[in-house]
């Protein structure tokens, strides 16, 4: 005769043994389909892609082009099919360009001025500065939204001043400018509603807080990255780490940064290269989806680099592939952990994400909860 607790145990054991059958089904059934991406690699234009941008629900690729009369064509495609919806004309050369994070129908570009199209129609033409003041190059540099409330995008230029827009307000005009510094500012990354990121040509960041209208300023730190040449900047925001790259020497810095009081802690930077064509294009932060979080570069030359930054060096990339022509830009499709890249020959490459397992979990997340760590400082106030 058994007694209770044997009972117990066996009806714990077999619902145990139950759970852990019916699992892998489970999160099968959860996992999102991938998209058949297969249009990628037949597509082609005759100009340069210089930007490729996904939406946030993933079902519009933005395609940008560079023409040699200096002249830019946004292309809206169907994701599922490759299907061209909309062409976006531009006079002037797109710098940048980020979908609506709660609308991807509204896409912002900017270059000469900041343009916000709707399915392809212009609603907004706008530009903080005098019409007379604007140059022949394009003052616009990089935008990024914020991602929560999806209404708020930060705008960088030529000039140091990074300006805060409202998809919602009622006038063409920025809720605020900020004036940094008095050399070009290179790439912007809006971390929370709050906070935003900016890097200049000297290496310098700035840690904008918006709720003190206030900014923490750090210049380079590691010898790798000459100062004044063009940068990127790619905060992750999952967690608290900083890539910055001098897209010239093909260098990138990985910083820690904890606290807007602190300056950002260097973690490392990547080995020197001398190879030709091993300056870097494009930048950006991805997560596969068995969570590792990875920095995948785009080099001139072609090469798609992965980096595990969970590691204490930065010897080498974990992964890399080569393509057939010099790279121009970058983006991320998550469904399929695709690496999308668009080529200077018109032509766009689709890579898969090898699983890459995170080695390091100390780390703290920063998902929804980086203000915790902002604190009022006496920092004065920007204009």
């Amino acid at each position: 005769m058994r007694t209770s607790s044997q009972v117990y145990r066996c009806d714990y054991e077999f619902f145990v043994e139950i759970f852990f059958t019916i699992l892998p089904l489970l999160s099968s059934l959860a996992m999102t389909p991938e998209t058949s991406l297969s249009w990628i690699q037949s597509w082609k234009c005759s100009d340069v892609i210089s930007q490729i941008e996904v939406s946030y629900d993933e079902s519009i690729v933005g395609i940008a082009t560079f023409s040699t009369e200096a002249n830019s064509t946004v292309y809206l495609v169907s994701a599922s099919n490759g299907q061209i919806l909309h062409k976006l004309h531009h006079n002037f050369p797109i710098a940048d360009m980020k979908f609506c994070p709660r609308d991807s129908s509204i896409l912002v570009t900017v270059s000469d001025h900041i343009r916000v199209f709707k399915w392809g129609n212009l609603s907004a033409v706008l530009n903080p500065h005098n019409e007379q003041d604007i140059v022949e190059v394009c003052p616009f540099t990089a935008i990024d939204f914020e991602s929560t409330k999806g209404s708020l995008f930060a705008v960088t230029d030529v000039r140091g001043f990074c300006s805060v827009w409202d998809l919602n307000a009622t006038d063409d005009q920025p809720i605020k400018i900020y004036e940094l510094v008095s050399e070009i500012l290179y790439s912007v990354s809006f971390v929370t509603e709050n906070v935003i990121g900016v890097v200049s040509e000297s290496g310098s960041m700035f840690v904008i807080d918006r709720r003190t209208h206030s900014a923490v300023g750090t210049e380079a730190q590691d010898e790798c990255v000459p100062a004044c040449q063009p940068r990127l900047l790619a905060w992750n925001h999952q967690s608290s780490m900083i890539a910055i790259a001098n897209q010239t020497s093909g260098t990138f810095a990985v910083y820690e940064l904890k606290s807007i009081r602190d300056n950002p802690k260097f973690l490392g930077s990547s080995p020197r290269v001398t190879k030709p064509g091993s300056g870097i294009a494009c930048m950006k932060w991805v997560e596969s989806q068995s969570g590792a979080q990875v920095l995948v570069i785009a080099r001139d030359s072609g090469t798609v680099e992965v980096w595990n930054t969970n590691y204490s060096r930065l010897d080498a990339p974990v992964f890399q592939i080569s393509s057939e022509t010099s790279a121009s830009a970058l983006s991320y499709y998550w469904k399929n952990c695709a690496v999308l890249v668009g080529l200077t020959n018109g032509r766009m490459s689709s890579t898969k994400l090898p699983e890459i397992a995170s080695t390091r979990t100390t780390r703290k997340s920063f998902t929804g909860k980086f203000d915790d760590y902002l604190e009022t400082t006496n920092y004065p106030a920007l204009g």
